[in-house]
């Protein structure tokens, strides 16, 4: 029988995991995909690009960005969640 492969929906986050916005370290794991925050606030990044930007964001909202650092300084959103594509 062959085997059956699974597609997902385009757009569909593959994974996802807790991010500690820290000052000195890059994400264990880019966030490929986006970052989802569950509470509205400003998240200070680093893009693949190595460009920094702080970006306002609304409570539960997905910011499809790809991004390899989050830092703790001028972080205000919480509940962060790295995604994965």
């Amino acid at each position: 029988m062959p085997k059956k492969v699974w597609q997902l929906p385009e757009g569909t986050a593959r994974g996802a995991a807790a991010i500690a916005p820290n000052d000195g370290a890059n994400l264990p794991r880019a966030a490929t995909y986006g970052i989802y925050n569950a509470v509205a606030g400003n998240i200070r990044m680093i893009c693949m690009d190595d460009s920094e930007t702080t970006i306002a964001v609304p409570a539960n909202y997905v910011l499809r960005v790809a991004v390899k650092k989050v830092f703790a300084t001028n972080t205000t959103a919480t509940g962060l969640q790295a995604l994965f594509a």
